[in-house]
């Protein structure tokens, strides 16, 4: 039985970035710079911050934030809110993705972050109110507002489904 869970992208300067890489079969998640692979220690993880950014006092909040990635494998579904494969830009729709493998790091090319990834498989896009599916997917969205979450509810999952 596959899992399913919740990833908030950059909507912010980087979501063409962001988008192009999903229209390649990537996601790609931040907080992901030189050396941040979440399946190090958190001490190490913590290095490679300080040589990334000043640290703050929640860098081991976002750590156990993105090591949820650790829990994605093959089939799992991804819901990403904002974002449809249609539309360049974010806005009331959402779309849904299956996991092709488990987490990886890799930097893009002259990008020193984003480097926490999974490759994807692109299921549908939709708007918010396309479907009674739709609506219970996306009135879900304000229970999950951390960067990447997983989902709890059955009724969410079966509407995923």
């Amino acid at each position: 039985m596959p899992n399913y869970f919740v990833f908030r992208v950059d909507y912010g300067n980087n979501f063409p970035f962001i988008y192009k890489e999903l229209q390649s079969g990537r996601l790609r998640q931040g907080w992901g710079g030189n050396g941040m692979d979440i399946r190090s220690p958190f001490d190490v993880f913590l290095e490679a911050w300080k040589n990334w950014e000043t640290p703050t006092e929640n860098v081991q909040e976002k750590y156990n934030i993105l090591s949820r990635m650790l829990q994605v494998q093959n089939g799992d579904f991804i819901v990403i809110p904002k974002v449809s494969l249609e539309h360049p830009v974010s806005g009331r729709y959402f779309t849904i993705l299956k996991s092709k493998g488990s987490y990886s790091f890799s930097l893009p090319s002259g990008i020193n972050d984003f480097g926490h990834c999974f490759d994807v498989e692109t299921i549908v896009s939709v708007d918010y109110d396309s479907s009674g599916a739709a609506q219970t997917i996306s009135s879900a969205f304000c229970g999950y507002q951390c960067s990447v979450n997983r989902v709890a509810s059955d009724f969410v999952m079966d509407a995923i489904d």
